[in-house]
């Protein structure tokens, strides 16, 4: 993931990592979220959607804990290239 982001011809700078919107309950909040800012100083938050075959992986290893858990460093947990935009 990188710490800028293009988006409507401005470029956004992330001010933090992403991270899951609720870690007590991965399936609860399927998404992760930054805040950043563009050039001018207008804020923004930033959402991934968690990949399908994440929230499965997730899914099984709650069901079960002998299921293999997804990745610790969730690198895979999304697209990263695919995000939502919104001022705030």
């Amino acid at each position: 993931m990188t710490t800028q982001i293009q988006y409507q011809g401005k470029t956004l700078t992330l001010k933090q990592d992403a991270y899951l919107s609720n870690n007590s309950n991965v399936l609860a909040e399927n998404h992760y979220r930054a805040e950043a800012v563009d050039e001018a100083g207008n804020e923004y938050i930033i959402r991934w959607e968690m990949t399908d075959a994440y929230l499965a992986a997730e899914a099984a290893y709650q069901a079960d804990p002998e299921n293999v858990p997804p990745q610790e460093d969730e690198s895979e947990a999304c697209n990263w290239d695919e995000f939502a935009v919104r001022a705030l």
